[in-house]
């Protein structure tokens, strides 16, 4: 990398790692893949099932239901952290809340201790942040191919950077950073070899290579893969040699989601909607044809996901429609790339307009399956900043969608907006659902709940905020998700152990959100209730001694009353265990 790069990525860097944050049951779910990879050996995610409800089961074992590429290289920087720092989580002291889902209990652990926590935030930044970053450094260098004015370069990395799905999903523990990176890193190489006009099968290898990467973190990738192919075959001269080596670089890599699928599932070309856990979903291999059902394109959902307040990709990130006009600018020399870029765009829009694959995205801010072809539409983009004579409507219509669009992304930095979300928190909840096949807007999270918020509090910053809760513990976890309708019947969590004598509590609770007047935590010692007030916002940290030195054994339960978003205010047990006291 140049100097110009270099600091590009360590920009990047540094502003993504600093608002990561962790959603729930879905990062649980590749989280826990990686870690029954290190800690275990194996893949079945059995030790941890009962904290995540996107799973599958095979032979009375569970395993994580996502593509395991991300969990994969995620083991890396995870194992590297084992190695140098001690697992203190102990389930004995565990605070936790339960979600009835179906028939399944799901468990979110309050305490997992200081090395769960903290390595939910190497795993994010090894991975997510990481790609992220060099996804806006390559798309900087693909510049090069088409311009060679470096404040045009500079300002189209910055766009991309701050004002796409490139930001929120640098900071979150999904497949959509790494996939997409390693889809544009295929893609350069094409790129390379045609506009460098380099007669080398290399870069065709490498570019299967890379897709083929993309593909084990993404099974949406093989769908831009497929369109390389096309690309490939309509851009180049002697075809076979290069789509030989293109495919072989592929398969070598996919061959690894292949033996994958072969060892849990004894079947390379398995669909994981077959094995998901009907105990919370209601597909299964029997009922191929209700599967099915679910995806058949619905065309309500185009407009939904292109323009629609709720998660419309346009409405969100409005700069990306001047790559409109930015392909037509393309027309006449770059056909090819067009077809690429269209043709992305169109399958990325079908394939996420079904009922099965949550076109809403769950519990994630804006369109998140439509992160795959945000930076391939962004190309087009660099012809219109690099006119010679750009319009006075050109330049602030560009710069009105660019300020919008990065506001988007910095208010889009606090817990998501889940209206639409039903009782089971897995479905579009009834009286949504009736909707969606039409044109009637559901909700406008970005003007009735982020921007206020935004303008309230400014952005958030998950590390920042609780790093001096609790002794420099980090904890990136949005708070468990309580919905409107429940917020009359408080949801209780609870946990207990029983102290060693001479022991003590280390204990930390925190009440989150603004307003309200705070909110109580209760603990009972040997079956006496004591009642601990929060102030709104705060947190206390406490080590608790008496009555604890008498030689005697002490159960001790915690149960704080966690309130729903509507009400703004939650507590949380950050830290709850015990300290054994040697010197008594």
């Amino acid at each position: 990398m140049t100097s110009t790069e270099i600091k590009i990525f360590l920009i990047f860097f540094i502003i993504y790692a600093i608002f990561i944050h962790w959603n729930g049951w879905d990062e649980n779910s590749r989280y826990f893949l990686t870690r029954a990879i290190v800690d275990e050996h194996r893949f079945e995610i059995d030790t941890f099932a009962n904290q995540t409800s996107d799973r599958t089961v095979v032979d009375g074992h569970y395993y994580s239901d996502k593509d395991p590429g991300i969990s994969m290289v995620a083991s890396i920087p995870y194992g590297i952290f084992k190695f140098f720092f001690h697992d203190d989580s102990r389930k004995e002291n565990q605070v936790f809340i339960t979600n009835t889902i179906g028939k399944v209990s799901i468990y979110d652990i309050l305490n997992p201790g200081y090395f769960t926590l903290y390595s939910m935030a190497i795993v994010i930044i090894f991975t997510s942040v990481l790609f992220s970053s060099l996804t806006v450094v390559l798309l900087y260098k693909m510049t090069n191919f088409f311009t060679n004015k470096k404040k045009i370069k500079l300002l189209f990395a910055a766009t991309a950077g701050l004002a796409t799905t490139i930001f929120p999903y640098a900071l979150v523990f999904t497949d959509n950073a790494m996939a997409t990176f390693f889809a544009l890193f295929g893609f350069y190489f094409l790129l390379k070899k045609k506009y460098e006009n380099v007669e080398q099968k290399k870069y065709s290898f490498f570019a299967g290579l890379c897709f083929g990467i993309g593909a084990i973190t993404s099974i949406f990738i093989v769908i831009i893969s497929f369109v390389a192919f096309i690309y490939l075959f309509i851009s180049y001269n002697k075809k076979n040699r290069y789509l030989t080596v293109f495919i072989l670089g592929f398969l070598l890599i996919f061959s690894v989601s292949l033996t994958y699928n072969f060892i849990i599932f004894k079947n390379p070309f398995v669909l994981y909607h077959f094995y998901i856990d009907t105990n919370l979903f209601i597909f299964s291999q029997q009922h191929f044809y209700a599967l099915w059902k679910e995806f058949i394109p619905e065309p309500y959902i185009f407009w939904r996901l292109l323009f629609d307040p709720y998660k419309g990709i346009f409405f969100y990130y409005p700069i990306l429609l001047i790559s409109v006009y930015g392909l037509y600018l393309m027309r006449k020399t770059m056909k090819p790339e067009i077809l690429f870029i269209v043709l992305v765009l169109a399958f990325n829009i079908v394939l996420n307009s079904t009922v099965s694959s949550s076109w809403w995205g769950g519990g994630f801010f804006g369109p998140r399956h439509l992160t795959y072809f945000v930076p391939f539409f962004l190309l087009p983009l660099i012809f219109v900043l690099d006119q010679k004579s750009k319009s006075k409507w050109i330049k602030s219509i560009f710069v009105l969608t660019l300020a919008f669009s990065i506001l988007v992304n910095f208010a889009g930095l606090r817990k998501p907006a889940q209206e639409i979300v039903g009782d089971d928190k897995l479905r579009v909840a009834n009286q949504y659902e009736s909707k969606i096949n039409s044109f009637e807007i559901l909700l406008n999270p970005l003007f009735d709940y982020y921007f206020p918020e935004f303008f309230n509090s400014g952005p958030r910053s998950r590390i920042l905020e609780t790093v001096s809760d609790c002794d420099n513990l980090v904890d990136i976890r949005e708070p468990n998700p309580i919905y409107p309708d429940k917020c009359i019947n408080p949801i209780s969590a609870y946990g207990e152990m029983v102290l060693p004598p001479n022991s003590s509590i280390k204990f930390c609770a925190c009440a989150l959100y603004a307003g309200g007047d705070g909110v109580d935590v209760n603990v009972g010692i040997d079956g006496k209730n004591h009642t601990i007030h929060i102030d709104s916002n705060k947190c206390i940290k406490e080590i608790w001694q008496s009555p604890f030195n008498d030689g005697k054994k002490h159960k001790v339960t915690i149960e704080p009353v966690v309130y729903g978003i509507c009400d703004y205010e939650g507590a949380i047990i950050r830290e709850f265990t015990v300290i054994n006291n040697t010197n008594q």
